[in-house]
């Protein structure tokens, strides 16, 4: 929340929940027994990450977890764990696509590598040019990370290559 200090009241005049969580990839992996999948290309270190469904999770284009299969594309929405993960509120499942996203609060940013949802993103790779703050302005890489803060919400596009995501486009939420 950010906002003015009015006589012990804070005027906000922008509220955000610090744990809202976009993904959209393809699933690489499906745990059944622990209700887990693995999104290709979205690596948190060496592991791919994870997003976990619970009795809460509502799914769109299947019926139930169990009809989630490897190679679908997925589209989760959710809040982290604390721990390296996502629990999803909800599980889109479409069909396969070469389309990447990420979007969550910036863990740690040192210009050019910011994190999100523990997934690090080096934003001087080749391809890497649009960048824009949050009326859509588009500015420099240098304007952009000047503007940043760790827990600010940033959303990231990019393509899936079949090992890993190229990306191209950061936007502060």
């Amino acid at each position: 929340m950010r906002g003015a200090l009015d006589g012990g009241v804070i005027l906000a005049d922008k509220v955000a929940s610090s744990e809202r969580v976009r993904l959209e990839s393809t699933i690489a992996a499906v745990d059944a027994a622990g209700k887990k999948l693995s999104l290709a290309g979205l690596y948190t270190g060496a592991e791919l990450l994870a997003v976990a469904a619970d009795a809460s999770t509502r799914y769109v284009g299947v019926n139930g977890f169990s009809q989630i299969k490897p190679g679908d594309g997925i589209k989760a929405f959710g809040r982290t764990t604390g721990s390296g993960g996502v629990i999803a509120t909800m599980l889109l499942v479409k069909a396969p696509s070469d389309k990447a996203a990420l979007a969550g609060p910036v863990e740690f940013l040192h210009d050019p590598v910011l994190r999100v949802v523990g997934v690090e993103v080096d934003t001087s790779a080749p391809g890497f040019e649009r960048f824009f703050l949050q009326e859509g302005q588009a500015v420099s890489r240098r304007e952009f990370f000047g503007a940043l803060t760790p827990g600010d919400m940033v959303g990231l596009k990019g393509a899936f290559d079949g090992l890993s995501v190229a990306w191209s486009e950061a936007q502060l939420e």
